[in-house]
């Protein structure tokens, strides 16, 4: 395993919902036109193909952005100079945020952890959906079992951590279908728990959409 810093921006005002979610990315992407991170988009038209290194979302009831690498310089921007947000013909000053700064671990632990999707978990695509429909509760179980175990190695990767035995690497959850509105369409998403035998940082998105804030996990505290 190895030891990787994350920082946490929560801001505090009332007015907002998880619906401002993607609101207030695009806000800032106007207000920081130079930051390409915060809305992935390149000159040409493309899209930046990697795990985010910011990551907005809307947890313990605030809305937050969660970085690293190059987030940290971004967040700390946008504290130290942003004083209002505007959004649907709403300017909300912001009178109070915090930062967070932890250090956390990432990588293979020899002992499994448990943890929850605190945000829907945005699993399928359009290849995989149908046949995940079409399929018995047991195949389906182990249908999402094998795309979060993918999910966590490409977690690793993002952070240039090495799985030497990937048949090592185990995951084993149990999930609960839910339905997630995602640009004005209604998408089939999952909440639920599971363990696996992988450090993942607390906050940080698996799966599709995690920029947008899908798919957050929290490690739960062991009693």
């Amino acid at each position: 395993m190895k030891t990787i810093k994350i920082i946490r921006m929560s801001l505090h005002p009332d007015e907002f919902s998880a619906a401002d979610i993607p609101r207030l990315r695009g806000f800032l992407a106007g207000y920081f036109p130079q930051y390409k991170e915060i809305h992935n988009h390149l000159a040409n038209g493309g899209f930046r193909l990697v795990y985010p290194e910011l990551q907005f979302k809307f947890i313990e009831g605030k809305p937050c952005i969660v970085g690293f690498a190059s987030g940290f310089k971004i967040i700390t921007e946008i504290f130290n100079h942003l004083g209002f947000i505007e959004i649907s013909h709403r300017k909300i000053y912001l009178h109070e945020k915090s930062v967070q700064i932890k250090e956390e671990f990432i990588g293979e632990s020899k002992e499994y952890l448990s943890y929850r999707f605190e945000t829907p978990w945005m699993a399928l695509n359009q290849k995989n959906y149908k046949t995940f429909i079409e399929s018995n509760l047991y195949d389906r179980e182990q249908k999402l079992n094998r795309i979060l175990w993918g999910n966590l190695r490409a977690l690793a990767h993002a952070f240039n951590y090495w799985i030497e035995d990937q048949d090592t690497l185990k995951v084993n959850g149990h999930f609960k279908m839910h339905k997630s509105n995602f640009k004005g369409n209604t998408m089939l998403t999952f909440k639920g728990e599971f363990i696996t035998n992988f450090f993942i940082p607390d906050f940080l998105g698996l799966g599709k959409q995690v920029a947008r804030g899908f798919g957050t996990v929290k490690k739960i505290k062991e009693i």
